[in-house]
């Protein structure tokens, strides 16, 4: 069974919090460039075209124009805090600014703004290697748990998806992504529960039914992005998820948008029973021809592995990253 722990809600405002005050005394120290206060000015104000000259003034002052957008975050409009963050992210340094800066503006009451932080943070992480590579080191993913209870469920998804693509699962804790799973909101309920079977956590032990109950279920949900998550969940947990082969296979038959129908096609050629593997070799290729490359080279590869797995042998294709719904 799942077992619901209790809500991280108070642990959110405490993290962020303490995360805010790290080094505060010594960050009011820190070196500035003299034209930094100046062109932060210009980078709030409402004429694009000072905001554009600020924003490249402002990189090339690199971590001496960092103290200056911290500064300039109390006094800013939350429109104005994400123009401040996304600067701050691409300077990166120093780092304890960067870390005071994004636990900030988590902070804001506008939920549209807050939302935003992961989303940023997940841009960052999906450039390799240098700030990616230290992002972990940051206290930058205790605020993305923190956001895991926060009142948006925008918010708490798009935490979800960059602590995911943070690669490293100490930095997502089972106690953290557990809770996750009785989400209210049921596209973070799957998406958590794709992340729990890409970490190895199992959901075919007695008791765990709900898991596999809410996946399935899933599969008939009107929006194309859950459908998409709950089929990679299913493929994603492989022999465990025999008993939706039925299901998949349904909607298989029936599923219009091409990339939900990729993704069941690729569950079907993870589980790879009998009744999955003749299912799908047929839609992988024809997907396999498609006119979009994502889903030509992901359809390529289930393909080479449900064909093998079909006559008996042994192949393990390259898992090239699969699309799913925006």
């Amino acid at each position: 069974m799942i077992v619901a722990l209790p809500s991280l809600r108070s642990k959110q405002l405490v993290m962020l919090a303490a995360i805010s005050l790290v080094g505060c005394s010594s960050l009011l120290d820190y070196p500035r460039h003299p034209q930094a206060s100046a062109a932060v000015s210009r980078l709030v104000s409402d004429d694009p075209l000072l905001v554009k000259e600020a924003r490249v003034e402002l990189s090339s002052l690199g971590s001496g124009a960092m103290p200056a957008l911290r500064d300039a975050l109390a006094a800013s409009p939350p429109e104005k805090q994400v123009i401040i963050l996304d600067l701050a992210l691409a300077i990166a340094t120093p780092q304890e600014v960067l870390e005071e800066i994004v636990a900030k503006i988590a902070t804001c009451p506008v939920p549209a703004i807050r939302e935003m932080v992961p989303t940023r943070v997940s841009v960052i992480a999906n450039k390799p290697p240098s700030l990616a590579a230290q992002i972990g080191g940051f206290t930058i993913p205790d605020t993305l748990v923190a956001l895991l209870a926060d009142d948006s469920s925008a918010a708490r998804l798009g935490a979800l998806r960059a602590l995911s693509k943070l690669d490293r699962s100490e930095l997502l804790p089972e106690e953290s992504l557990t809770p996750l799973f009785h989400d209210p909101e049921q596209l973070v309920r799957v998406t958590a529960l794709l992340v729990g079977a890409e970490r190895g956590l199992r959901f075919d032990k007695p008791g765990e039914e709900d898991a596999q109950a809410l996946l399935t279920s899933s599969l008939q949900d009107q929006r194309p992005i859950v459908r998409a998550t709950a089929a990679k969940a299913l493929g994603t947990l492989e022999g465990q998820s025999v008993n939706a082969v039925p299901s998949l296979i349904q909607l298989l038959q029936v599923e219009k948008h091409e990339v939900v129908r990729l993704q069941v096609a690729i569950a079907l050629s993870r589980i790879a029973t009998p009744p999955a593997l003749e299912a799908t070799i047929p839609v992988l290729r024809d997907l396999s021809q498609n006119r979009d490359a994502p889903v030509r080279v992901a359809a390529t590869a289930a393909l080479a592995r449900a064909e093998a797995k079909s006559h008996g042998t042994v192949y393990a294709p390259p898992h090239p990253h699969s699309p799913l719904p925006q």
